[in-house]
């Protein structure tokens, strides 16, 4: 027996993905299309419409309808989610068609439909990157990448090899990770990698000395909240120290351009973790401001399917079965992808102020409801549907932000992302204070007084 799918979309998208189905002689013979669901019911030729997404519950009753194919690359959040809903009951198949990014690259194909993932609630991936519009600034330059394996460091590293840059270099400590990156780009002569620590001072500038990169993004830190409230003075030298070392070398061998990755927990911070990255910024902009160095600052929030995030969490426990884990029913986070982050990190740092700039990702999202979701899309494992509540966990806040009360953000020019106008700029004074004090909280033997001892670092610089 034929298995019957609807089409949810009747644009373009999904007259592709019908022609790509009826064109395989395999499929054809194993799938029936039943039809078309579109919110505009207008008669189009060749087009069967059967209703509105709101009839949607009748028609998989009415037709026996066993997959569900959703072809609105550009749909927002809230339609993605009104989909789900209105066949949240059913046992569907639900699969997606890629955003328009890969529509605009070609027809869809087989290979282009997938199953549907949770990342896809955000909507569709709307902000391109289009090489035109910033090729002028990337050509010829040899770019430096930290933390090169992990979540945001290799989205930037594959979306930098589309763009005509002359080297990417790749640079991580972890094995494994930077294993996988170099595998996958095996085949591409403009990158390499070089496995070392962001605290090796040493290598790294044999690095830089060798490569003479024109651009670094420096991605790599600790970002665990929990943990880093744990082991405070790991995040003070990872994510400070560190940081520092490299800035220096930036100074050194005046490279002219320097992105810092920070993090909406760096907004009046509550935690280790965030505290340590409003202190990098601090940083990036002072070590800029000395050497009229191209230092930047990009803030985003969370990264759906990066390690060790919500997502990741909840994947493991609904494949041993356990009830998912939620802090609190009202928490929530600001949710982006990992390659639309990247591309985004891309576009600012091509922008003409040295200054921070912070990705618009829109409403913020409760975890509840992505556990929900997941839960649902999961549910012919026959899993126990359960959300356990815990708490907030050290260094946790309730509800996050992009900006904190003292921060003006004006438009920048480019799509989905703004700039501060009057970013805080530390003397070399109070820049070397800072670091002789984080030096001192690295070399202490009092591990629980760290978290008090960065809050009055931060404190006495970091107010209007």
């Amino acid at each position: 027996m034929k298995k019957k799918v609807l089409i949810v979309g009747a644009g373009v998208a999904g007259l592709q993905a019908l022609a790509a189905i009826e064109a395989s002689k395999e499929l054809s013979n194993l799938v029936e299309i039943s039809g078309f669901i579109d919110d505009d019911t207008s008669p189009r030729q060749g087009v069967s419409i059967l209703g509105t997404i709101d009839d949607l519950p009748e028609i998989v009753s009415e037709k026996k309808i066993n997959e569900l194919i959703i072809a609105i690359p550009s749909a927002p959040r809230s339609l993605i989610e009104r989909i789900l809903q209105k066949v949240s009951a059913t046992s569907l198949d639900i699969k997606i068609v890629p955003g328009l990014i890969e529509i605009i690259r070609g027809d869809v194909n087989l290979s282009h439909i997938r199953p549907f993932q949770v990342e896809d609630i955000l909507g569709r991936e709307e902000v391109p990157l289009d090489p035109g519009e910033i090729s002028r600034f990337y050509s010829g330059k040899t770019i430096l990448v930290t933390g090169a394996g992990g979540s945001i460091g290799s989205s930037l590293v594959r979306q930098l090899r589309k763009l005509p840059v002359k080297r990417i270099i790749g640079l991580g400590r972890g094995e494994y990770s930077m294993f996988k990156i170099s595998q996958e780009l095996n085949n591409e002569p403009r990158f390499s990698m070089c496995l070392c620590d962001i605290l090796n001072s040493r290598d790294i500038e044999e690095v830089i000395a060798e490569e003479k990169p024109d651009l670094v993004f420096h991605t790599a830190a600790y970002k665990h909240v929990p943990m880093m409230e744990k082991f405070p003075q790991k995040a003070v030298l990872n994510n400070i120290i560190g940081t520092i070392g490299l800035l220096r070398l930036v100074e050194k061998f005046k490279i002219p351009g320097f992105v810092f990755i920070s993090t909406d927990k760096a907004v009046q911070p509550a935690s280790v973790m965030g505290i340590t990255k409003r202190i990098g910024e601090l940083l990036t902009h002072s070590f800029g401001l000395n050497e009229a160095l191209g230092n930047k600052v990009v803030r985003f929030g969370n990264v759906l399917g990066s390690r060790g995030s919500v997502i990741e969490t909840f994947q493991q426990q609904i494949e041993n079965q356990e009830p998912l884990t939620v802090t609190d029913p009202e928490m929530t986070r600001f949710f982006l992808s990992k390659d639309e982050a990247a591309r985004l990190v891309i576009k600012s740092a091509a922008l003409d102020e040295n200054t921070t700039y912070y990705l618009d990702m829109g409403e913020p999202i409760k975890i509840n409801d992505i556990a929900t979701r997941m839960l649902g899309l999961s549910q012919r494992y026959s899993i126990k549907k359960e959300i356990t509540y815990t708490g907030l966990r050290p260094g946790e806040k309730l509800n996050e932000s992009l900006v904190s009360d003292f921060e003006e953000f004006t438009p920048s020019g480019s799509e989905r992302i703004l700039k501060l106008k009057n970013p805080v700029l530390l003397s070399r004074e109070v820049r070397q204070a800072i670091i002789n004090g984080c030096m001192d909280l690295v070399e202490s033997k009092q591990s629980h007084d760290v978290k008090t001892e960065l809050l009055n670092i931060l404190s006495s610089i970091d107010n209007p």
